[in-house]
C-alpha cells in the first residue's frame, strides 16, 4: 500500500510539473513570436499568397498522391475577436478533369459554416464539415495562444514527442495540441483529432514554417495541412501577412443563421431498366440493383451511410424474400465508397478491384469510430471482401453479370464497370456523365475515349449505358459525344 501511495504521489507531482511547464513553454513561444501583449493585441490578420490544394479522396489509386490544384491567389482573412474567417482564392486543376478552367473558391465560418457560389449565393455547410470549419480557426498559432490564455482554458504539457515539446489545450472538451521546437521556441505543428465518415477518427495537422517578421510579430508564412500524416491536403506559401487590417463583414445572410433543421431523408426512386434490373436513382449518385436466382446484387454504395442504407432497404423490397448479398464498388473515390462501411454492417460482401484491397482492409474497415458512431460501429460485422484483378463473372440460371477493370483510365487506376450481356447494358461511374438536357454549351468528357477503347477491346455489345451519375443513355450518345469537337 505504501508503494502504491508513493507511486500515486509521484504521478501527481509529474502531472503538476508538466502542467506548469505548459505555461512556461507557452510563455517562451510568446517571447519568440514577439511577446504576449502583442499577440493578445492581434484582432485581425489578412494573409495573401499562393500554393497548392489537393483533391482529397480522389487520387488515382488509394496509395497515389492526391490530384493537385494550383492556387495562384489565396487570401485568408481571420477575425480573432469574432472567431470568424474567410478564404477567397483562385485555383486551377492540374489533373485530368472535365473542367480545366480556373475556379474561384470562397468559403468560411462566421457563426455558421458557409460556401459562396460563383453567383454570390451563400449555402450553409452542416454536419462534421461545420465543426471542422469552426475548428479551422484554431490552426493558426495566434488563435491557439489567445485561446490558451483565455479564462477557463486548460493547458498541460505532455511527454515530448521526439525532440518536440507537446502542449495540450482543452477548451470545455474541445482539445488541440501544439508542438514546439525546443531550440527556437516556435510552434512547428498544430493538431486536432476530428472525424471522417469513411476513415473514422483522424488527425488533422497543420505544419508551420518559414517564420518571418510581420508588423512587429514573427509569424509563419507557410501552412501545410495533412491528414493522418498520410495525405497532404494543402500547401500554402504566403507573401504577405497584415496584422489588424480591416476585415469587412462577410455578408452572411440572416436566414442562413437560423437553426438548421434535420437533414432530409435520402430519396431513392426505382426505375426498371430491364426485367430484374432496376435503377435506384435520386440525388447526385445512383445505384443499380440486379436480380439473380438466389439474391440481388447491388452496384455502388455511394456517398454516405444514410444514402447507402436507404438504397439497400429499397433493394430489399424489389423481390420479397431475396436478400441483397453483394455490392460492387466501381472505384475507391470517397463519393463512391462512402457507404462501404454501411454495406458491411448489413452483411454484404464488397466486390472491388485488387488495387483497393489494402485500403479497405487496413484503412476503412478497422478505423476507430468514437467521435462519430456509424452503422458498422453500432452493428459490427466481419469484412467480406472479394477482389478481382481484371475480370469477374457471376453466372446463374437467371442472369450473367460481368465485371471488368477499365485499363488505363486517367480517372481511377482501379476502375470497374459492370456489363449485363443478355440486356446489353453497361453500368459505369464518372467515365461519362451526360449533361443536363437544357445544357447547350460543349462539355468535355476526358475519360470517354478510354472507356470506348476498353469496350471495343473487350468486345462488349452495348445498347444502353446506366451512369452512377446522370441518367440512362443510348450507347450511340457516348459514341457521338466522343466524336464531338
Amino acid at each position: 500500500m505504501q508503494r502504491i501511495a508513493v507511486a500515486l504521489a509521484l504521478a501527481a507531482t509529474t502531472a503538476a510539473s508538466l502542467a506548469a511547464q505548459g505555461g512556461g513553454t507557452l510563455d517562451a513561444v510568446a517571447r519568440a513570436m514577439g511577446g504576449k501583449e502583442k499577440i493578445l493585441a492581434v484582432r485581425t490578420l489578412v494573409m495573401d499568397g499562393v500554393g497548392d490544394n489537393f483533391n482529397f479522396g480522389q487520387n488515382l489509386t488509394p496509395s497515389a498522391d492526391l490530384p493537385r490544384f494550383e492556387v495562384d491567389h489565396h487570401r485568408r482573412s481571420i477575425d480573432f475577436v469574432g472567431k470568424r474567417w474567410l478564404v477567397d482564392q483562385m485555383r486551377t486543376p492540374r489533373f485530368t478533369t472535365g473542367n480545366v478552367m480556373p475556379q474561384r473558391q470562397r468559403l468560411g465560418f462566421d457563426g455558421v459554416a458557409f460556401n459562396i457560389g460563383t453567383d454570390g449565393a451563400f449555402t450553409r455547410v452542416g454536419g462534421q464539415g461545420a465543426a471542422d470549419r469552426a475548428n479551422e480557426f484554431m490552426h493558426h498559432p495566434v488563435a491557439f495562444l489567445q485561446a490558451a490564455w483565455a479564462p477557463g482554458s486548460e493547458v498541460t504539457e505532455e511527454a515530448p514527442r521526439g525532440q518536440q515539446r507537446l502542449i495540450r489545450l482543452n477548451m470545455a472538451g474541445n482539445t488541440f495540441a501544439i508542438l514546439v521546437d525546443p531550440v527556437t521556441s516556435l510552434p512547428t505543428r498544430i493538431q486536432k483529432t476530428t472525424y471522417n465518415a469513411l476513415l473514422g477518427d483522424v488527425t488533422l495537422e497543420t505544419e508551420l514554417g518559414d517564420w518571418r517578421d510581420a508588423d512587429g510579430l514573427k509569424l509563419p508564412m507557410r501552412f501545410t495541412q495533412r491528414l493522418n500524416e498520410r495525405w497532404t491536403l494543402s500547401d500554402l506559401r504566403l507573401a504577405k501577412a497584415t496584422v489588424n487590417a480591416d476585415v469587412a463583414d462577410f455578408g452572411v445572410p440572416a436566414e442562413l443563421r437560423s437553426p438548421a433543421g434535420p437533414p432530409a431523408a435520402p430519396v431513392v426512386n426505382v426505375e426498371e431498366i430491364a426485367p430484374g434490373v432496376w435503377y435506384l436513382n435520386g440525388g447526385s449518385h445512383h445505384s443499380v440493383a440486379i436480380e439473380q436466382q438466389r439474391s440481388i446484387v447491388l452496384v455502388e454504395a455511394p456517398q454516405s451511410e444514410e444514402r447507402t442504407l436507404a438504397v439497400i432497404d429499397k433493394a430489399r423490397t424489389l423481390v420479397p424474400g431475396k436478400p441483397v448479398d453483394v455490392v460492387i464498388n466501381t472505384h475507391h473515390h470517397f463519393d463512391h465508397s462512402g457507404g462501404v462501411r454501411a454495406a458491411i454492417s448489413q452483411g454484404l460482401t464488397i466486390l472491388t478491384h485488387e488495387g483497393n484491397r489494402d485500403f479497405y482492409e487496413r484503412s476503412v474497415f478497422p478505423g476507430r469510430h468514437t467521435i462519430g458512431t456509424d452503422a458498422q460501429a453500432r452493428n459490427p460485422k466481419p469484412l467480406r471482401l472479394m477482389a478481382l484483378g481484371d475480370t469477374y463473372v457471376r453466372r446463374d440460371s437467371t442472369r450473367t453479370i460481368e465485371v471488368y477493370q477499365i485499363i488505363g483510365s486517367p480517372h481511377s487506376g482501379s476502375m470497374l464497370v459492370v456489363y449485363l450481356p443478355a440486356e446489353r447494358i453497361l453500368i459505369q461511374a464518372d467515365l461519362y456523365n451526360p449533361p443536363a438536357a437544357n445544357i447547350t454549351t460543349p462539355v468535355a468528357f476526358p475519360f470517354l475515349a478510354n472507356l470506348l477503347e476498353n469496350i471495343q477491346r473487350r468486345g462488349l455489345q452495348v445498347d444502353r449505358v446506366a451512369g452512377i451519375h446522370g441518367r440512362i443513355m443510348p450507347f450511340s450518345a457516348l459514341q457521338a459525344a466522343a466524336k464531338a469537337p
